[in-house]
């Protein structure tokens, strides 16, 4: 694949990132092994037993969305399917800790959303992109920012469905 050089003190995570650059458009880095052990992203470099010069293994899997053109550069990128499910459609995320899912109000209106992962599905606090619709998968386009606070004042982003989605 590559050679990638970081700086001791780095994580797991920052080592991930410089892979992701070497990656094949299509492709998003799912997991780095190392002596037989994923590493996780959180630890760093030397908690994991790296030292300079060690080869790593790293796993793939296919994107099943890639966005382009949001007004907010951390919405951008390769969005891979998570094991989550909301509204019965499954839950997308990308590198950047975004997640892309299904969200229906209370009066029944459905919805796909752009926001950050972790924040509460009915608080638009965390919130970038929106899209009214009743498609079982997210829309390329007719994105907006009505009560998305993170994306206020931002172009709107663009899906595309990368092969078998």
């Amino acid at each position: 694949l590559g050679r990638v050089e970081v700086p001791r003190k780095a994580q797991v995570a920052d080592v991930i990132n410089e892979v992701h650059h070497l990656v094949e458009e299509g492709k998003a880095v799912s997991k780095l092994v190392f002596d037989g052990n994923i590493l996780e992203e959180s630890s760093s470099l030397t908690d994991a037993g790296l030292d300079y010069g060690a080869v790593l293994n790293v796993t793939f899997e296919p994107c099943a969305y890639r966005v382009q053109g949001a007004g907010r550069e951390e919405v951008n990128g390769c969005y891979t399917k998570t094991s989550r499910v909301e509204n019965g459609a499954p839950v997308f995320a990308n590198r950047n800790g975004i997640i892309l899912f299904r969200y229906i109000m209370r009066r029944g209106t459905p919805y796909w959303y752009f926001t950050q992962d972790g924040h509460p599905a009915d608080d638009s606090k965390g919130d970038y992109y929106r899209v009214q619709t009743a498609a079982e998968s997210p829309p390329s386009d007719g994105w907006n920012t009505k009560s998305c606070p993170r994306g206020d004042g931002t172009s709107c982003p663009q899906v595309l469905a990368m092969d078998g989605n």
